[in-house]
């Protein structure tokens, strides 16, 4: 078979190739695919990921293009066909992907990666600490500078204590942080704060003192806003520090779904302005120590004799084998599901 047929399948903007109907010959078979791919169990989850992905993706289109944004237009629009077709082969599953950080796919494939490189590391701290560090929320108008604002005292405290160090009045501190913003569809307001791991006990309290006496006005960093607690469930705490960025579905009563007739919402407007807050900024970064890496990068895999091929059909919501008509999954979202991502969709509130 020449090179450029036998790698088509799965590499750049020749995916594109599959939405267009064919004869069966046109589709080898046999052929190379790139990166090792996602598991079966990953593969099974995809459509209901696709689903909501898509979903959120065509109401943040409508709020670009009503704002005259077409900048965001346009990123909203990549990640809407983000990973729109599938390859699979030798039990794993290839697709092409936006690499947007508020696409529900990709956002998935990273916060798993990242826990599967770091708990390995986090599991031989002698005290991990979970810690929150929040300043008072903002309107959507001053959101953007509070974010840079967050950031800006994050790295002058690591900055301040990397120099006590190098002193050698104590040890650098050393952890994870994710920064994150949530929308109070009450008050109409943002809260951009910080989910941090630190090493222990010690350093957790010197990093909330440090905060506090950052910002120097109680009216801006409530101490008692400030927390720290130990980890116990180290896994369930790094998936809380990876959400990274803003959660899809909000309580409307703001009381965390607690409530037996609370009834979440999808704050589309607002998850548009945290977006744009959050752009070009790093929401996540280790320091102290060397974050892991996934190890050396696997440009072409091995080569696969039972390729099939295909595409996502909105209508299904499921892969449809473009050679069989075989559905991959036959999953379909429920009625909740449906109607939260329809009728309880708020395109206002920000």
């Amino acid at each position: 078979m020449p090179k450029s047929q036998h790698n088509w399948a799965s590499k750049g903007g020749a995916l594109d190739k599959l939405a267009q109907k064919g004869p069966i010959g046109e589709l080898p078979r046999d052929c190379q695919l790139v990166g090792v791919g996602a598991s079966k169990s990953t593969i099974r989850k995809r459509p209901k990921k696709k689903f909501i992905c898509q979903k959120l993706m065509l109401a943040l289109i409508d709020i670009a293009k009503d704002e005259g944004n077409l900048s965001w237009e346009k990123k909203y629009r990549n990640a809407l066909y983000c990973s729109d077709q599938m390859i699979t082969g030798n039990g794993r599953g290839h697709c092409k992907y936006c690499k947007h950080r508020f696409c529900t796919i990709c956002v998935s494939i990273c916060k798993a990666d990242r826990i599967n490189r770091l708990f390995p590391v986090l599991v031989e701290w002698p005290e991990p600490q979970f810690v929150t560090l929040t300043i008072k929320a903002k309107k959507h108008w001053d959101l953007k500078t509070h974010v840079k604002a967050v950031l800006e005292a994050f790295g002058t405290i690591l900055k301040r204590k990397r120099k006590k160090a190098t002193r050698k009045s104590g040890l650098p501190y050393i952890g994870i942080r994710a920064l994150e913003a949530n929308f109070n569809p009450i008050a109409k307001t943002y809260n951009p704060h910080f989910h941090l791991i630190m090493y222990n006990a010690e350093m957790a309290r010197d990093i909330r003192k440090d905060w506090i006496k950052y910002w120097d006005d109680e009216k801006i960093a409530a101490p008692y806003l400030q927390q720290a607690s130990r980890i116990k469930d180290l896994n369930h705490h790094l998936k809380e520090t990876m959400k990274y960025g803003t959660k899809i579905f909000t309580d409307p009563t703001m009381n965390k779904g607690k409530s037996k007739n609370s009834s979440f919402m999808v704050y589309i407007a607002a998850m548009h302005e945290i977006n744009k807050a959050f752009d070009g900024s790093r929401l996540f970064s280790t320091f102290g120590f060397k974050q892991p890496t996934t190890g050396v990068r696997i440009d072409s895999g091995p080569n696969v004799t039972d390729a099939q091929y295909w595409q996502y059909e909105s209508s299904i919501c499921d892969y449809v084998n473009i050679q069989t008509g075989q559905k991959l999954t036959h999953w379909a979202p429920n009625c909740e599901m449906i109607d939260l991502l329809t009728q309880k969709m708020d395109v206002e509130s920000k």
